[in-house]
């Protein structure tokens, strides 16, 4: 687990469509006071009270299946010692996992509650000396000071929610959001965009290799240089594994097919600190009628020429 995940402000808890428990952060372990050891394998009915059970079953997992996220859930965690916790979880769906973000209700009910108090002494002092005066604007100070607090909190949360721990890359569930925002420009406006489909070229060796722990310095590495060879408001993100995708936004096809395949020539002339690799790209730009899955069928079969060429390499749509 990243060490930024680890100790994050909030609780992070990854579960299996039928609950077993499958990772968890110290900020979690440290809610709960227990251990990540104590935790692995557990059901999360172990966790939560009766009626955070019954609330799960019936509502949080229907909505989260129908949606694949759910926002702003209320549950009730326990203690080994039965000390209840009231969290407020924002969720996600995972491929076949369940990712968790969990603020503690405690740490923001401190903040609201002290907020209401600061402001209500504020409103008292205003009426006294100018002593008073100085002591209102010391208030206002904190006041603000938890105001910035609680919204950096909530800021938090929300990026966890969207970013690929590992890479700091968007993660799939956010980049595929995009890609209808994308989708309902070019129908709407009629502005073009190309959607790159990338793998790492035999990543599978580097793992088999050098282990696992190179093969995560490879997608970081490699999530550096797709970074740098596109253009800042282009979105980028981990789809999982070695995949990647990159929207490129206002851009027709050649600008399409010259970025693929300025980043393979970046893949392959890199210096890396990890083991080397080259990338393979497959290229396919918005027409009319293209649907979600059109568009990214398109990438998937160029990227397959790509592969079937001799790899680090980008092949485009309609060149096949």
């Amino acid at each position: 687990m990243d060490k930024k995940l680890d100790s994050a402000p909030c609780g992070y808890i990854v579960f299996t469509k039928d609950g077993h428990i499958k990772e968890v952060n110290e900020t979690m372990c440290t809610m709960l006071s227990v251990t990540k050891i104590q935790l692995h394998k557990k059901h999360l009915h172990d966790i939560i009270s009766k009626a955070s059970r019954i609330y799960f079953q019936t509502y949080f997992t229907p909505l989260l299946m129908m949606h694949e996220e759910v926002k702003e859930m209320y549950l009730t965690f326990v203690t080994p010692d039965n000390v209840e916790l009231p969290t407020l979880v924002n969720a996600y769906l995972k491929e076949e996992e369940i990712v968790c973000a969990v603020l503690q209700m405690k740490v923001r009910d401190e903040y609201e509650q002290e907020i209401l108090v600061e402001k209500k002494n504020a409103e008292r002092i205003m009426q006294e000396t100018d002593k008073a005066y100085k002591q209102l604007q010391g208030l206002l100070q904190e006041f603000e000071k938890k105001r910035k607090e609680l919204t950096l909190l909530n800021g938090e949360l929300e990026q966890l929610s969207i970013t690929d721990s590992l890479t700091g890359l968007y993660n799939r569930r956010y980049i595929e959001s995009r890609l209808e925002d994308f989708l309902e420009e070019a129908r709407n406006n009629r502005v073009p965009f190309g959607v790159l489909m990338i793998d790492i070229d035999h990543f599978k060796v580097v793992n088999d290799r050098f282990g696992h722990q190179a093969g995560d310095e490879v997608l970081k590495e490699l999530a550096g240089v797709l970074s740098s060879g596109v253009r800042s408001d282009d979105v980028i993100g981990r789809l999982g594994g070695e995949e990647f995708l990159i929207l490129l936004g206002s851009a027709g096809k050649e600008e399409a097919v010259e970025t693929g395949e300025r980043l393979c020539r970046l893949a392959a002339d890199k210096v890396w600190k990890s083991p080397a690799v080259t990338i393979s790209v497959g290229v396919s730009v918005y027409e009319k009628g293209d649907s979600k899955l059109d568009l990214l069928e398109k990438a998937d079969k160029a990227l397959y020429k790509s592969k079937a060429e001799g790899r680090n390499r980008s092949t485009c749509q309609g060149v096949l």
